[in-house]
């Protein structure tokens, strides 16, 4: 199903959040794989009440397997109410830190 390893920790959810998480990441695995390759994606939640609500912090981390550029590790954090929101935003900036990396200084002026 995944071209590297996918490691997900503190993800206790219901099977209808777990279906909605897996499709977002599935979404933007494609996307890492087609653009720059990995070797293995990190997620891990940690969700903290605040009054009636829930605060859900992500933090990822990408690493490259080095066929479409250098191996490099790349992180990156989000909190949000929504679990989704937060899920999604991390893997997009992990994305966008692995493109500007994989352009070449001449790309990048």
């Amino acid at each position: 199903m995944y071209e590297g390893k996918i490691a997900l920790s503190g993800f206790d959810l219901e099977p209808i959040e777990k279906s909605i998480v897996d499709k977002i990441i599935k979404t933007h695995e494609r996307k890492i794989r087609e653009k720059v390759g990995y070797k293995e994606i990190k997620l891990n939640m940690k969700k903290s009440q605040k009054a009636k609500t829930f605060l859900h912090e992500i933090h990822g981390r990408l690493i490259t397997d080095g066929k479409n550029m250098q191996k490099h590790d790349f992180e990156a954090k989000s909190s949000d109410y929504n679990l989704f929101s937060a899920v999604d935003e991390v893997l997009e900036k992990l994305l966008k830190e692995a493109e500007n990396k994989k352009r070449t200084p001449k790309e990048q002026k």
